[in-house]
């Protein structure tokens, strides 16, 4: 479980590079690696930007609303902040998905942490639902069906790469085979970390 959970960490952790990285504007030869070099300190800057006027702004915010004992006004503006810090990573040159999860880690990070999260708990349903609804309107049935083994196999196939490389590596860990094969199984099948990264 341990094992899992720090994999499953540490992706979360590294959506933030790859969800930068995956929206460089590449080519080929050495424009290229301008382009990442550009990239990448602009999204530093940006980046930066947020976390400090997340972190000088947000707490005396959220101070000031709670104070009115409103819980209307507090998941207003909860969400204003999760909606601002996406749009100025997007006027970085980011992703707002990647503002939209920094805004939950400052917003993870103050006092009032257990009262958003009730706040946000009936949100987190229906956009869970929304998600799911996107992705599966986006899938062909008569294209899946079309070849039921092909996609099965590819399935598997998948997962047992996953699952072969968590179980290779797992002894550079000093992580034992029983909790290995555990946590290869368990990480084997594709998560939402790949679709956040699609």
């Amino acid at each position: 479980g341990r094992a899992s959970f720090a994999v499953l960490l540490f992706q979360d952790i590294s959506v933030i590079p790859i969800l930068i990285l995956a929206g460089l504007p590449l080519s080929g030869g050495g424009a290229m690696w301008g382009n990442v070099a550009l990239a990448i300190g602009k999204a530093g800057l940006a980046l930066a930007a947020v976390l400090i006027a997340g972190r000088l702004a947000l707490r005396p915010l959220l101070r000031l609303v709670a104070g009115t004992r409103s819980t209307d006004f507090f998941m207003a503006a909860t969400l204003f902040a999760i909606l601002g810090t996406g749009a100025l990573a997007g006027l970085g040159g980011l992703s707002m998905a990647l503002g939209a999860f920094i805004a939950g880690l400052l917003l993870a990070e103050t006092e009032f942490r257990r009262e958003i999260e009730t706040i946000i708990e009936p949100f987190k349903g229906v956009l869970l639902g929304v998600f799911f609804m996107m992705v599966g309107s986006g899938l062909d049935p008569a294209r899946l069906m079309a070849q039921p083994f092909t996609l099965i196999c590819l399935t598997l196939g998948l997962a047992a790469l996953k699952a072969g490389v968590i179980v290779v590596l797992a002894p550079f860990f000093r992580l034992p085979r029983a909790p290995a094969i555990s946590a290869a199984l368990l990480l084997g099948p594709a998560g939402e970390f790949a679709f956040v990264a699609m």
